[in-house]
């Protein structure tokens, strides 16, 4: 399962990196799979649901299938229903699926979406550690003027 969870992680990068959307649509189909194995519930089942909620929020931005996103947020919401309050992924679970919510307001301009959005990276500021929001980012796609 590990080596499963892993080429999806790396197609999706390679999809990042060159465009290919037959890259991405392998890491989409995997993911499901992957999905399929491991078992319901516990921190293996959030990491791997988490990281399919990034896959096919990316194939919702290449291919703009809504049923991307409305996928992105059942996983991204059932990433956090297993992930501990006090995980260290808490903050970036929330964040991405403010995100996906955003992405699939930008679609069905339910204020419901809006609303979870709002509440979702409300939660991921929260969960930060104060000394992390404090700190500038830096390395590849953060802008200079950050």
């Amino acid at each position: 399962m590990r080596a499963l969870r892993l080429l999806t992680v790396t197609l999706q990068m390679g999809y990042r990196a060159t465009g290919d959307a037959a890259t991405l649509a392998e890491a989409v189909r995997l993911g499901r799979e992957l999905l399929l194995l491991v078992p319901a519930g516990g921190a293996r089942w959030a990491d791997a649901v988490a990281q399919h909620a990034r896959v096919v929020g990316d194939h919702y931005r290449h291919t703009n299938d809504r049923r991307d996103v409305d996928e992105a947020v059942d996983c991204g919401r059932e990433a956090l229903r297993h992930t501990p309050p006090d995980s260290e992924w808490l903050a970036s679970r929330l964040d991405e699926f403010g995100l996906h919510l955003s992405l699939r307001y930008d679609v069905s301009g339910a204020a419901t979406d809006l609303n979870a959005a709002i509440d979702a990276s409300r939660g991921a500021v929260r969960a930060t550690p104060p000394g992390l929001r404090t700190r500038r980012p830096t390395g590849p796609g953060w802008p200079v003027c950050w």
